[in-house]
């Protein structure tokens, strides 16, 4: 009998250190698992607050990026380069080398007699203020540097700066940020100063014809 109490007292005894083993080994898995998650989450919080060590400019995200070459050369054609480079905030909707492309011939033309022109439809991209998506969205126009206002729009179809759809958002730089677009936005100041010059092109060729049925009269032909 005193055998089976001895025995009984051994083994509550066992358990009860087993138990208490297993509790302190738990507890310091909780602590060490607690200090992983709060030294995690510090270096999170440490991480989001703490600036960048590669933060980019407007312009060197577009230069780094080989499908704006076209935006960037135009940029650097208007010495517009240290605007968007220089601190501010900035929301630039930036045309594909693509976009430039399918610029009808029409505005080359009438760039290549105005050179000014380019710079009213570069400035025509940007607006004075950093706008992410959200916040281009929840307006109906945004006002840019060149003086007159985009419209914003949206469908089925997707989000549309004017006619241009944007296709890419929120490219985020140190001084504002990017939206990639797929057509280039072109101001009322261009279209009036092609339909200037085709009104002058049109002049040009009605007197090149009188000019040919004048001559043509004092051709001496045979009857």
């Amino acid at each position: 009998m005193q055998k089976k109490d001895e025995m009984s007292h051994f083994l509550t005894c066992s358990v009860y250190k087993l138990a208490t083993h297993v509790a302190v080994k738990n507890n310091i898995y909780n602590m060490f698992k607690n200090i992983t998650l709060t030294f995690a989450f510090a270096l999170v919080v440490m991480g989001a607050q703490a600036p960048s060590a590669n933060a980019q400019s407007i312009v060197d995200i577009a230069v780094s990026d080989s499908n704006f070459s076209s935006l960037v050369d135009a940029v650097v054609s208007q010495d517009l380069a240290s605007t968007l480079d220089g601190p501010g905030s900035f929301t630039v909707f930036a045309p594909t080398n693509d976009a430039f492309s399918d610029l009808p011939g029409y505005v080359g033309d009438a760039i290549a007699k105005d050179g000014s022109l380019l710079t009213d439809i570069l400035l025509y991209h940007v607006a004075g203020e950093e706008l992410f998506s959200g916040d281009v969205l929840a307006k109906k126009n945004i006002k840019t540097l060149q003086g007159e206002k985009v419209r914003v729009s949206s469908n089925d179809d997707g989000a549309f700066v004017n006619s241009s759809e944007l296709v890419a958002l929120d490219i985020d730089a140190d001084n504002g940020v990017v939206h990639v677009i797929d057509r280039v936005l072109l101001p009322k100041s261009v279209y009036k100063a092609v339909i200037e010059n085709l009104r002058h092109e049109i002049m040009e060729i009605r007197d090149k014809m009188q000019d040919v049925r004048g001559d043509s009269r004092m051709e001496k032909y045979p009857s």
